[in-house]
């Protein structure tokens, strides 16, 4: 028996991208919370050897629980058998008889979206599109908050297959203000939030409410924002992809 805490993930094969960011995430947000580095391991599931001790975290997908269920691993096969039954972005935080948790996701998606329920639910990490509060916490307390996932711990699937927000262009925060630490700071914010929809509002064709004077003046010009396309039918194919505009 492994005693020394550690974030393991274990895959059958190459782990895709994804998946290795949800494990670096726990990584992080546990070192951010309690100031802890925990190793971090990538182990295949015919050396499924883990720490189940408090402070490990193991994480899986559902492909690979349904692997690991046809052979003897202990500690983690008490989480497997549910873990094998999740199906895409579905997640699931499951406390181990030692102390360690186990998270797991129906792919690789669904297994980043548990790191981030992981840190919401044991560490009191809040996510936002502004931002993240990570609050200091103590290894004790770290290990009481895992406690608090009971046998049955913690499952989750989205409601809606397209989750996301909506930002118009024509205010102040907007879009038209944005550059691309703000784009890579919202759209890392959103995966926190499990969000999947970046919708950029735009008006086309749209007059003017008000003249200098305040009132509506229909001789005002024809406004179009400009992320709108404008063009003759046949610069757009069956698709919808554009082939001619005036930006090329």
């Amino acid at each position: 028996m492994i005693r020394t805490p550690a974030i393991t993930l274990l895959s059958g094969s190459q782990p895709p991208s994804q998946s290795l960011l949800a494990a670096r995430e726990v990584r992080r947000y546990v070192y951010a919370s309690t100031g802890v580095l925990v190793p971090l391991s990538l182990r295949g599931w015919g050396a499924a050897q883990v720490a189940d001790v408090p402070g490990a975290v193991v994480l899986l997908t559902a492909a690979c629980a349904r692997l690991l269920g046809e052979a003897d691993v202990r500690p983690v096969a008490r989480a497997l058998e549910r873990a094998a039954g999740l199906d895409g972005e579905a997640h699931l935080i499951h406390r181990l008889s030692g102390g360690a948790v186990a998270v797991g996701g129906g792919d690789a998606i669904g297994l980043l979206y548990g790191a981030y329920h992981f840190a919401e639910l044991v560490l009191g990490v809040h996510f936002g599109v502004g931002g993240e509060i990570v609050r200091p916490v103590r290894w004790d307390e770290y290990h009481a908050g895992a406690s608090t996932l009971g046998d049955s711990g913690v499952l989750r699937q989205p409601q809606f297959a397209v989750r996301g927000i909506n930002p118009f262009h024509d205010f102040a925060e907007g879009p038209d203000f944005w550059d691309a630490a703000n784009y890579k700071a919202y759209t890392s914010n959103m995966a926190k939030m499990r969000m999947n929809l970046l919708a950029l509002h735009n008006y086309a064709n749209y007059k003017s409410l008000s003249n200098r004077k305040g009132g509506y003046d229909p001789s005002y010009p024809l406004y179009t924002e400009p992320a709108v396309w404008l063009g003759p039918a046949s610069d757009v194919d069956a698709a919808g992809h554009v082939h001619s505009s005036y930006a090329n």
